[in-house]
C-alpha cells in the first residue's frame, strides 16, 4: 500500500510532527529512510518558516511606517516651537521666531527692521523646506514652485528681494519705516496663506 503524499492544502502539524518522529525513527534504527518523507518534511518546515518571515517582514514594515509617523509629528512640532496663546477667548498658535520678528519691526532702528526682514526670510526658507523645497537658494526654491501651488507665491517673491536688497546692498539700501512694515506684513500675509504661523 501506497504512503498518503502531503497535500499542503491546510497546516496539519500532527502529519507533520508524525512524518518527523517517523523519519528520524527510521535514520535511527535502521530501518529504510523514505526520501519522499523527507521532502515532505522540508516542504512543511521551509513553507511555515516561509510564512513566519513574511509575517516579520510585515510586522517590520508596519512598524518602521509608525515610527517615521512619529518621528516627522515630533519633527514638525520641534521644528516650528509652536505654543498654544494663554489667551482663552483667542486659542491661537504662536511661533516665537514670529514674536521676535514682530518685535524687531515696532523698534524704532532701522537696523532691527532689517533684521526683522533677514529673520522673516530665514522662515520663509524654513517654509519651503517643511513643504518638501530642500535644495538651493529661496530664489530657486520659489522658482521652482508651481506659483498656483503655493498661496501668495508672487508677494513671497517680492519680500525676497527686499530682504536680497538689504543683503546685499547691506547700509548703503535705504529701508524706510513704511517699507519694512510692509515687508513684513506680506511675508505675515504668505506664512498664514500656507499655515505656519
Amino acid at each position: 500500500m501506497q504512503q498518503q503524499v502531503f497535500e499542503p492544502n491546510f497546516l496539519n502539524l500532527e502529519f507533520i510532527f508524525g512524518a518527523i518522529y517517523t523519519f528520524f525513527g527510521n535514520l535511527f534504527s535502521g530501518g529504510s529512510v523514505d526520501f519522499t518523507q523527507l521532502i515532505n518534511i522540508l516542504v512543511a518546515l521551509f513553507s511555515i518558516l516561509a510564512i513566519l518571515l513574511i509575517a516579520i517582514i510585515i510586522y517590520t514594515w508596519v512598524r518602521i511606517f509608525e515610527i517615521n509617523k512619529k518621528e516627522h509629528a515630533e519633527h514638525k512640532a520641534l521644528f516650528a516651537k509652536e505654543h498654544v496663546s494663554e489667551d482663552p477667548v483667542r486659542m491661537t498658535v504662536v511661533n516665537p521666531r514670529w514674536e521676535q520678528v514682530q518685535k524687531h519691526i515696532r523698534s524704532d532702528t532701522p537696523a532691527d527692521w532689517r533684521l526683522a526682514i533677514l529673520e522673516a526670510d530665514l522662515m520663509l526658507e524654513d517654509l519651503l523646506v517643511t513643504l518638501g523645497y530642500k535644495e538651493g537658494t529661496i530664489g530657486e526654491k520659489l522658482k521652482a514652485i508651481e506659483p498656483s501651488d503655493f498661496p501668495g507665491h508672487d508677494r513671497a517673491w517680492w519680500a525676497h528681494r527686499v530682504r536680497n536688497n538689504i543683503a546685499h546692498q547691506g547700509s548703503t539700501y535705504i529701508l524706510g519705516k513704511a517699507e519694512a512694515r510692509n515687508t513684513i506684513d506680506i511675508f505675515e500675509e504668505v506664512f498664514k496663506a500656507n499655515n505656519y504661523i
